[in-house]
């Protein structure tokens, strides 16, 4: 067994649906894996080159981005103890940018960075007690230079475990312990806890876990005439918990859980309402509950899902202030897809998603259509976006395209 090896390439390009919001784009990605010393080497590269109008979406001006983005990664896995696993992995993440205000006058405003990130982790998962037990680690290097940000670095490391194990026929319990030392941040412990019962053909389950998030370079150090970072921030952090079900009812899925985010210092763009820019600001703890829904059954040829979310994240702002981000998601959403054959060997994938939404972002509808049509080397995709040609924005003062049409081809070789 000499291994195996695959490449892949694509391109997209597009004019935009308006003025200013074009696109081209060039990928390359290879994947390779070598049987050695009785485990397997797997090495991963990929890179991709973009340029692109970015009109409006980072600050109401006619701006333009060029992006170039490198990636490896080696990984060796290994049969130890009998049962046991042995995985060592390498990453690393090179990325240049280059960002003008005003297309047309890049003196105006001209961001230029380089960032680099390099990591390795490693873990062992072993048979323990009648249960799963892995333990790794995991260390990071960040690093950027830029014009606009400086030129900075920071270390972060952590240590994770997780066990998992059946309790009689039907429970199942899962636990797990991360606790990172970030350079800048200090020390975070997240911990985890996780219950499932099986019913029949589908099972119950509670879950209950911690996070954190520190503050990007971005969110700390950049600034343009629109957005202004916050060196005085601080981390994010959360607790989740969810209780929920799957079952299986008359041949058709049904899934559902409620969930709980307590959340403090989360991180948001927020200004004077119609005033740039925006500041980067801590918003202070918050709670988030919600409901999601969702229901899929398969016949020979047709494949139908749907599913409802509903959110109520309780608002924090002060009076007179709007924000980018937090408070910009569906209170409501609605979704639903249907799949089926052509003739001669095609096939059709319906979406529709419907959003009802908090603030000054308006309700939207948007129904989508992909046919796939097979040919001898490959196959051709059709994308049609946004049918009924609905008017949006995604983020405050971005309007999003209307109906537009794609054409993919596949080639195999």
């Amino acid at each position: 067994d000499w291994g195996s090896a695959w490449i892949s390439g694509g391109k997209r390009r597009s004019d935009g649906y308006r003025d200013g919001t074009d696109f081209d784009e060039n990928r390359a990605y290879a994947h390779a894996t070598l049987p050695i010393r009785g485990g397997q080497l797997s090495m991963d590269a990929g890179v991709q080159d973009k340029v692109f109008g970015a009109r409006d979406f980072y600050a109401p001006f006619p701006s333009r981005e060029w992006t170039t983005a490198q990636s490896g990664s080696v990984t060796f896995r290994n049969g130890i103890f009998g049962n046991g696993t042995l995985a060592v992995r390498g990453y690393g993440l090179r990325h240049r940018d280059r960002f003008v205000l005003i297309a047309a006058d890049p003196a105006v405003y001209d961001n230029r960075h380089r960032s680099l990130l390099a990591g390795t982790e490693a873990f062992v998962r072993l048979p323990v007690a009648g249960g799963d037990l892995a333990v790794g680690g995991e260390w990071v290097h960040e690093g950027i230079h830029s014009n606009n940000l400086g030129n900075r670095s920071r270390l972060r490391g952590s240590l994770f475990g997780e066990y998992g194990r059946a309790l009689g026929a039907r429970w199942r319990l899962l636990s797990g312990m991360r606790i990172d030392h970030h350079e800048d941040y200090g020390w975070e412990a997240s911990p985890s806890l996780s219950a499932s019962r099986s019913l029949g053909t589908g099972r119950i389950f509670l879950s209950a876990a911690r996070s954190y998030r520190a503050p990007s370079f971005t969110e700390t150090w950049y600034s343009d005439p629109n957005n202004v970072g916050n060196e005085d921030l601080g981390a994010e952090r959360a607790w989740q918990f969810e209780a929920g079900s799957s079952m299986a009812i008359v041949g058709t899925r049904l899934d559902g859980a409620l969930f709980m985010r307590r959340e403090s210092d989360l991180i948001d763009y927020v200004r004077p309402v119609g005033q740039p820019p925006w500041q980067a600001e801590n918003l202070g703890a918050m709670e988030t509950i919600g409901l999601r829904l969702r229901a899929r059954r398969h016949w020979r040829h047709v494949r139908t899902a749907a599913g409802f979310t509903w959110v109520d994240k309780e608002q924090t702002l002060r009076s007179g202030l709007e924000s980018k981000y937090v408070f910009t998601h569906p209170v409501q959403q609605l979704t639903a897809s249907l799949g089926h054959g052509l003739p001669l060997g095609a096939t059709a994938d319906w979406q529709f998603v419907a959003r009802n939404r908090l603030g000054a972002l308006d309700d939207y509808r948007i129904l989508d259509l992909n046919i796939s049509i097979p040919v001898h080397v490959g196959s051709v995709l059709l994308r049609v976006r946004n049918l009924t040609n609905e008017r949006y924005e995604a983020v405050v003062g971005v309007p999003m395209p209307g109906r537009w049409f794609g054409l993919e081809t596949r080639v195999d070789l």
